[in-house]
């Protein structure tokens, strides 16, 4: 289809990012299912402590996502993901050997540190460099990855356990991560214009033309107006840095404790976690579907509609009922994709690419601010309170401010856009 012609070498983009997602989204969150339950038996550590790390560690990430940002600007996405892969790999090994609670703390917030380098500030700005104007779409088919997490992970993480080692459970994804970042160092480049191809893979301008615009831009993006105090006085900076955290907020509570609220529902840890594979079948289409509306009737209206939904699944979920839980779970999973491509889609749009670099650097941070809850929210507070109840409750009234975050959004373009959008009104 037209619509999904990204070329060969964008294509190759799209896997790779799919790629990232996937490790990005299993290793640092669905994992916890496992994990925790794992070294709460072998050690005794208490569940709740363990999700008390996962605010921590998203905390301290901020810091490094400052860093992260800075260095995506300077030197290109690139670079960033292919360190991030070899923290990721290091991590993961580490996490998996530790015996005491303060080197868990350490190994995993620097498995969170490393995904907020290859699958947040990293691949955010890939994507921007190569589809400006098509992300709502790409980003559609890049989140399947996160929807995979569900099919896959847990079942690995088992496997590895019953046949091979705890240890051994880590060791698969840190050799994951060691192939991402072969891929990432031989094939992979931070613009389209460095390896002779087309953003958007639109064809309309001349090679010429491009490479004059393309070093326009660069020349742009050094200098851009778009300061940290300048994007600290505009309102779509915290509306889209709030709202899009509470989007991930809600992805993040409920995967990393999805066996512990299907069992609050008497579903069994057999039968959570084949759930956990079915509903990712629907996971994934759904991401490709939340994708596609974003290109139809744009990003803003495509949040709000979600945070809709949102509210919709977690009031199925307050039913005190079996059926009603697995209704609940499926539309939970219908989410994930979506979640986490609008963020990065609206700062796309609001900013454009060569703006993109400095303004999702702080859209970012208060994403993560506010995601960082999503474990206290879900999992932490349902552990004090015994039940999931007063979660869903809390969960329903922040998708409701976060729709009216987002509704209060311009829908007008902020940054500069006309670097990459001049090829649309000459096609026209």
């Amino acid at each position: 289809m037209k619509k999904f012609n990204y070329g060969a070498k964008g294509w190759g983009i799209v896997i790779f990012c799919f790629f990232l997602f996937w490790v990005g989204s299993g290793c640092p969150v669905t994992s916890l299912n496992v994990i925790m339950s794992e070294y709460n038996a072998m050690y005794g550590w208490d569940i709740a402590v363990l999700n008390g790390f996962g605010t921590m560690a998203n905390i301290l990430s901020i810091i490094a996502a400052a860093v992260f940002g800075w260095w995506c600007k300077k030197r290109g996405p690139k670079s960033l993901i292919l360190a991030g892969c070899i923290m990721g790999a290091v991590s993961m090994f580490m996490w998996g050997r530790v015996t005491s609670i303060g080197t868990y703390a350490l190994w995993y917030t620097i498995c969170v540190i490393a995904s907020s380098a290859y699958c947040q500030i990293g691949l955010a700005s890939l994507i921007a460099n190569w589809f400006p104007t098509r992300k709502g779409s790409v980003m559609g088919f890049v989140t399947v990855g996160a929807c995979m997490v569900g099919l896959t992970y847990i079942k690995s993480q088992t496997f590895m356990i019953e046949h091979f080692s705890f240890a051994a459970s880590f060791d698969l994804y840190a050799i994951a991560f060691v192939i991402l970042a072969v891929v990432c160092a031989f094939l992979v480049k931070s613009d389209p214009e460095q390896c002779g191809t087309y953003p958007d893979n639109d064809r309309t301008l001349t090679k010429e033309k491009l490479e004059a615009m393309h070093a326009e831009g660069m020349k742009y993006r050094q200098t851009s107006p778009w300061t940290v105090g300048k994007l600290l006085r505009t309102k779509e900076t915290w509306f889209i840095g709030i709202g899009g955290g509470v989007l991930v907020m809600f992805t993040v509570g409920i995967m990393s404790n999805f066996i512990p609220m299907c069992a609050s529902a008497g579903i069994e840890m057999n039968q959570a976690i084949f759930l956990m594979g079915v509903t990712s079948f629907i996971a994934m289409p759904a991401s490709v579907i939340w994708g596609i509306i974003d290109e139809k009737i744009g990003t803003r209206l495509t949040t709000i509609a979600m945070f809709i939904y949102f509210i919709v699944s977690v009031c199925i979920a307050l039913v005190p009922n079996i059926i009603t839980m697995y209704i609940a779970l499926v539309m939970f999973a219908s989410i994930i994709g979506g979640a986490n491509n609008l963020a990065i889609s609206m700062t796309a749009s609001v900013w454009g690419r060569y703006d993109f670099d400095s303004a999702w650097t702080v859209v970012f941070i208060l994403n993560t601010i506010v995601r960082s809850f999503g474990f206290m929210l879900v999992g932490s507070l349902a552990s004090v309170t015994g039940s999931f109840k007063a979660t869903f409750i809390g969960l329903i009234i922040c998708s409701a401010v976060g729709a009216v975050l987002f509704a209060l959004c311009s829908n007008k373009p902020l940054g500069r856009t006309e670097l990459y959008d001049q090829s649309k009104h000459i096609a026209e």
